[in-house]
C-alpha cells in the first residue's frame, strides 16, 4: 500500500549550545536545541497510513517517538520513518521525540481524507453535462481533487444506469471504459437523458467508496 506523502521532518538547529551540566563532574555536555518542521504539509489524514519522518540529530537512536491521540504509530521499514494513523475523533495530535528529560513536540491538525472524484478523462472533473458521444467514448478516471496527496487510483468497474424517456435500466461493467453496447445507446440518447455511473474504485491499492456521478446528455 502506498503511503500518503506526509513528510514531517524534525530538524536540529545547526548551532547547538554547549552547556555546563552541574550534576556531572563539571563536564561539558551538548544540549540539543531543536525545532520540529514539516516539508510538505502540516496535517495528518484520518484513516490513512501517514508516512512520517522523525529525525533529530543529537538524540540517540533509542529516543522514543510517540503520538498523543493517535490511533497507532509504528516504525516503517525505512530507518527514521514511522507510520501514523489518526481517527476522526481527533482534531489534532502531538508527535514527540523524547530521551530522558529531553523532548521535542509539535502539534499537527487532523483532517478527513479528501473524497475521490470520478469523471470522464479530459473533461472538467466537476462538469455534469456532456455530449453523448463524449460520455460514451470516454475513459473513467479518479482523482483527489484539490489535494496535495499523490495517491494513484483507478476505476475497476461498476454499474451504469441509463434513464431515457422516464425508463431506467442498469448495466454492469468491468474496467474503466463503458461497454460498447452501452456506449452505442448513449450516443443515440436524446438531450436531457441521464447516465448515472456507480463506480468501484481503488485508491492506493485499497477499495474506496465514492459517490455515483450523473451526466446529463446535452
Amino acid at each position: 500500500m502506498k503511503y500518503a506523502l506526509v513528510l514531517v521532518t524534525m530538524l536540529l538547529v545547526q548551532n547547538q549550545l554547549l552547556s555546563q551540566d552541574q550534576s556531572t563532574n563539571g563536564e561539558n555536555t551538548v544540549s540539543p536545541v531543536a525545532s520540529i518542521a514539516n516539508y510538505e504539509m502540516n496535517v495528518l489524514y484520518v484513516g490513512y497510513d501517514n508516512r512520517v519522518s522523525a529525525v533529530v540529530n543529537g538524540f540517540p537512536k533509542t529516543a522514543k517517538v510517540s503520538c498523543d491521540d493517535c490511533s497507532s504509530i509504528k516504525r516503517d521499514s525505512i530507518p527514521g520513518v514511522y507510520v501514523v494513523r489518526v481517527g476522526s475523533r481527533s482534531s489534532s495530535v502531538v508527535i514527540t521525540v523524547q530521551h530522558g528529560n529531553r523532548k521535542i513536540s509539535q502539534n499537527f491538525r487532523v483532517i478527513p481524507m479528501p473524497k475521490p472524484v470520478v469523471f470522464i478523462a479530459g473533461t472538467d472533473p466537476l462538469s455534469r453535462t456532456l455530449p453523448g458521444t463524449r460520455v460514451a467514448g470516454g475513459i473513467l478516471t479518479v482523482q483527489l481533487i484539490g489535494s496535495p496527496l499523490s495517491i494513484s487510483g483507478s476505476v475497476i468497474g461498476g454499474t451504469i444506469t441509463l434513464t431515457f424517456n422516464g425508463i431506467s435500466r442498469d448495466y454492469s461493467f468491468l474496467g474503466n471504459r463503458i461497454p460498447p453496447q452501452v456506449a452505442a445507446i448513449i450516443r443515440n440518447a436524446k438531450p436531457g437523458s441521464f447516465v448515472v455511473i456507480s463506480p468501484k474504485v481503488q485508491m492506493g491499492g485499497q477499495p474506496i467508496r465514492v459517490s455515483p456521478i450523473a451526466y446529463r446528455i446535452q
